[in-house]
């Protein structure tokens, strides 16, 4: 299986005037000639302009915004693509793609560029040419650094470079790249969320502390050892997420994070916390969970501040509340090996006719050898208090 590119995810509220050019169908169209061909070949669709798939007429294909070519397996698409200088939106999510064309940045009217879920391991430097992009989208794909050249895309809002599976074996952002990455967002001071949870980041470059515009960073399931300094330049965050790393120390640094509200530590290797993380009037949420046994000094008053655990997934069926259960939350947040502790996973389903007796526990009458008996059988609920008992004992 494909290693899955899990940079971080981005987002700017920074706003920078844009200029989108409308450019006249030129006099050589042998290019568009070879786009067709390719089409044809990969049996692509054909469509209308702004529909899915390939216009086959060469004047639509040439003055058309919008080339939509997701789910067809392409393995690769022709630097002619990139003389389609008209396109703002190209969505080339969902295929097989190895590389990108250097010309890509001749696209320079491109607000929109999906490369989701493909096997890119790189991405051209001439992406910096696209002063006009707003959203990026690379998630899913085998990226281990990016080009500096990303800092030029002072339009940006969305840079999306996370993946999406936890449970796999990811083996991106070395410290190497990441140092890099984070430098050349210094021209992007705008950008609000950082999440590189999921990698084997085992540090962080003393340049985080230059986005101090951050609200949001997450950098849980890593192996990261200890924080720069630098942290406490993030005046402006709101939720740090640290759990699940190799931490010994927290820096003091990090008592002028005043806007702090959650701060989550669970499963680290910390044996104490800064005192002045008590002074930190905003703080909310502290998560200590599989911490406590090792933290031999706890700041005054640090425990009335506890994680929330009760969680509320909502949505239509088949939208992914199951899946982010099972994959995320149980393993990750719960931190429940359910191969090595089945029983302590329960499961059960409110509906109309779900029960006091489904939940708590009820007499049902059974047959045996010709007369009635009546047999307990236990609920959710009773269920999960005996192995809740259960885990007591054996601790």
């Amino acid at each position: 299986m494909a290693q899955k590119s899990n940079l971080p995810f981005l987002q700017s509220t920074q706003k920078q005037k844009t200029q989108v050019n409308v450019f006249p169908m030129p006099e050589n169209t042998d290019f568009l000639d070879e786009i067709i061909e390719w089409a044809d070949k990969n049996n692509i669709e054909n469509c209308k302009v702004g529909g899915v798939g390939l216009p086959r007429d060469k004047e639509q294909l040439f003055k058309t915004n919008l080339l939509a070519l997701f789910c067809n397996e392409l393995s690769d698409i022709p630097v002619a693509i990139c003389n389609l200088i008209n396109l703002s939106e190209l969505d080339l999510s969902d295929n097989k793609l190895n590389a990108i064309p250097e010309s890509i940045g001749n696209l320079t009217n491109l607000v929109s560029l999906n490369l989701y879920e493909n096997n890119l391991v790189k991405i051209p430097e001439s992406i910096g040419n696209l002063r006009n992009l707003r959203q990026l989208f690379l998630e899913n794909n085998e990226l281990i650094e990016l080009p500096e050249s990303i800092g030029n895309l002072v339009n940006l809002i969305e840079l999306h470079l996370q993946n999406h599976d936890e449970t796999e074996e990811i083996g991106l952002n070395k410290s190497s790249s990441l140092p890099k990455f984070i430098r050349s967002l210094n021209n992007l001071p705008s950008l609000h969320p950082l999440q590189t949870h999921n990698n084997k980041l085992i540090e962080l470059p003393e340049s985080i502390g230059n986005l101090t515009n951050l609200t949001s960073l997450q950098l849980y399931n890593n192996q990261l050892i200890k924080l720069p300094e630098s942290i406490g330049n993030l005046r402006n965050l709101t939720s740090l997420h640290l759990r699940n790393n190799r931490l010994t120390e927290i820096p003091e640094s990090i008592k002028n994070l005043t806007k702090l509200s959650e701060l989550n530590l669970r499963n680290n290797c910390l044996t104490q916390i800064p005192d002045s993380v008590q002074k930190m009037r905003k703080l909310k949420i502290l998560g200590l969970e599989k911490q406590l046994p090792q933290i031999n000094r706890l700041p005054k008053k640090i425990e009335m501040k506890k994680t929330y655990q009760q969680k509320i997934l909502f949505g239509s069926p088949g939208t992914g509340k199951s899946y982010q259960i099972d994959k995320h939350i149980i393993p990750y947040e719960l931190l429940i090996d359910v191969e090595k502790m089945p029983a302590n996973v329960i499961k059960t389903v409110f509906h109309p006719e779900y029960t006091y007796g489904d939940f708590v526990g009820k007499l049902m009458p059974i047959t045996v050898g010709g007369n009635v008996q009546y047999k307990f059988y236990e609920g959710h609920f009773l269920k999960a208090l005996s192995q809740a008992y259960k885990n007591i004992i054996a601790a």
